[in-house]
């Protein structure tokens, strides 16, 4: 008698445990936008405007910034934003084609070379891409078209980050944490 309801109290809390991991807290969400302003700064050597790095997002924006006038290769260049000194997760980058990516709802197309870095583990709403690009802004269009904050079925990114810098397209959402 006692070994079923051990099994029936182990599977209730097990049970607990899995809903628990997936659900959200709706109230704190209601203020929140998955977009995030981010105030600007002025670049002393550059002619644009940088935005403050005061979010995970614009942190990894503006390393990209500096970084894509030294290093052209996007696979190279998304290995170094993908560091976890950088993200604050140990990721790993694969280079992309054409077709579905992680974090949209429809096939993304435009770009000629890209790479994703991502964290190892999946359940962080993590995901950030470089693109080069003939149309960059076109592409920039497509990408916060089809952004989807909730690519993972129990977690949601609250940052959308993308930019253009000459040929080439930043991408990223991910945890304000």
């Amino acid at each position: 008698m006692k070994k079923p309801i051990a099994i029936i109290v182990c599977t209730a809390i097990l049970s607990a445990g899995i809903f628990t991991a997936c659900s959200k807290e709706e109230s704190k969400k209601e203020d929140e936008s998955s977009e995030t302003t981010v105030e600007e700064s002025v670049d002393e050597d550059a002619e644009e405007t940088l935005p403050e790095a005061n979010t995970p997002g614009t942190k990894i924006y503006v390393e990209f910034y500096q970084k894509v006038d030294y290093e052209e290769d996007v696979v190279k260049l998304a290995e170094t934003l993908g560091t976890e000194a950088i993200t604050g997760y140990e990721c790993g980058v694969i280079e992309v084609e054409p077709g579905y990516l992680n974090g949209f709802t429809d096939s993304i197309d435009g770009f000629t070379e890209g790479a994703m870095f991502s964290p190892y583990i999946g359940s962080i709403p993590f995901v950030g891409y470089v693109f080069k690009s003939d149309d960059p802004e076109a592409l920039k269009s497509t990408l916060l078209g089809y952004a989807d904050p909730r690519w993972n079925i129990c977690t949601e990114a609250d940052e959308t980050v993308c930019e253009v810098k000459g040929d080439y397209v930043f991408f990223v959402m991910c945890p304000n944490e």
